[in-house]
């Protein structure tokens, strides 16, 4: 029996919905302009959730287990997901300021929010390893 969901590592599902879910918005973007409101607020709870849970795991960790390796979301390289709905979202905005001369406010607002969480996920993980350091 498969400890996780269709036999995946853990966290792939979430990271399935996030890479889709930003891969719609990103199309809707590109061809539409600006998102329905209620989708892209669906999309940042969704980017929200993935960060959360990935920072969130990193900082509840037990100190005194030996953890066993396990493989990564989809089986892809560590901080692969993360950076590819970065890059993808970061990409969609340059393509549309070089293209249109225009980047719709909802976009950058989107690039804003996913870049920061990236950020934040990495400076919340470093501040936790430096403290458990000592």
């Amino acid at each position: 029996m498969a400890e996780h969901a269709w036999a995946l590592p853990k966290g792939s599902v979430r990271s399935i919905l996030a890479l889709i879910f930003t891969t719609a918005i990103c199309y809707i973007w590109v061809t539409v302009g600006q998102a329905p409101t209620e989708f892209f607020t669906l999309v940042v709870g969704i980017w929200a959730f993935y960060f959360g849970q990935k920072a969130l795991a990193t900082l509840v960790s037990p100190k005194t287990s030996v953890k066993k390796e396990e493989p990564h979301p989809l089986w892809l390289p560590k901080n692969t997901i993360r950076s590819i709905l970065a890059l993808e979202v970061t990409l969609v905005a340059c393509y549309l300021w070089v293209t249109k001369g225009k980047v719709d406010p909802q976009v950058l607002k989107g690039a804003g929010i996913i870049v920061s969480f990236y950020f934040l996920q990495n400076a919340a993980k470093a501040v936790h390893e430096r403290i458990k350091a000592k």
